[in-house]
């Protein structure tokens, strides 16, 4: 464990640094509950940015959002069909159609769906936001997606032929381009846990690019053919369909404090 903590430090400390005066605290909400994991990586993030942060469980509080410097959309439940079904063309549509069995219904879903679609379109559409960062894990990747008008796969093994991944480690591939991804990972390659059977669908999105000038997919994996990473031209928003909380190294968590950081700033 105490090897672990002293990678993932060691692992933070090529991010450029954003200071703060001693006692101003970072605000994050997190559209849903925040996590274990993902609390402790923000948690050893801020040791190495030298940032004091506070995480806040929204709880579908629209309310809350002006007082946050920061969102993260953590994992969860499976997006539902309804969100998107009527903003895609008829042969995607009938793609959606053929498949929606394999959407998984959960409760909890359902509410997550709501809130987290209205804090997405407060967030894309209000210029007050226009500085602040978000981050997108997974579903929060494809919440942001679908908050742009792009539908989803419901089962990449049956539309794909992929197995479903399910706590297994993929190679991440970042395209060479003036990316957030390429800045956090120069490499240009990585492997990263991935836990998810839903994705952007990305025929559609390549087929369609000149209709979604605020999105664009900057990390693949399976040979371009399932989407790894989202970005917002016109925030500073990242989509990530990996699991950064469970992946290493990762910079991730240090783009987002700092890019928080640079928001209370200005």
């Amino acid at each position: 464990m105490k090897l672990f903590l002293v990678l993932l430090l060691v692992s933070s400390f090529s991010w450029s640094k954003c200071e703060l005066p001693p006692n101003e605290v970072i605000k994050i909400g997190c559209s849903h509950e925040c996590g274990f994991m993902n609390s402790l990586r923000l948690k050893i993030a801020a040791l190495s940015t030298g940032h004091k942060i506070e995480l806040i469980d929204l709880k579908t509080d629209l309310a809350l959002i002006d007082e946050m410097d920061a969102f993260l959309i953590p994992g969860g439940e499976d997006i539902h069909y309804r969100l998107y079904i009527d903003k895609v063309d008829r042969l995607a549509r009938n793609q959606i159609e053929k498949y929606n069995s394999h959407y998984r219904t959960s409760e909890n879903g359902d509410k997550r769906d709501l809130f987290e679609s209205r804090l997405l379109k407060t967030y894309n559409e209000e210029e007050r936001f226009s500085r602040v960062p978000l981050l997108g894990i997974c579903r929060g990747m494809q919440m942001m997606g679908v908050a742009q008008g792009l539908p989803l796969y419901q089962d990449i093994e049956e539309e794909l032929k992929i197995p479903n991944r399910e706590y297994v480690l993929d190679k991440v591939e970042i395209p060479q381009g003036p990316t957030v991804m390429s800045a956090i990972f120069p490499g240009g390659s990585f492997y990263a846990t991935k836990y998810h059977h839903q994705g952007i669908n990305l025929p559609y999105y390549f087929s369609r690019y000149q209709e979604f000038p605020e999105v664009k997919v900057t990390a693949f994996s399976h040979n371009k053919k399932i989407a790894e990473a989202l970005e917002y031209t016109h925030r500073p928003a990242l989509g990530v369909q990996f699991h950064p909380e469970y992946s290493l190294p990762s910079g991730i968590f240090q783009w987002f404090l700092n890019k928080a950081c640079e928001k209370k700033l200005n």
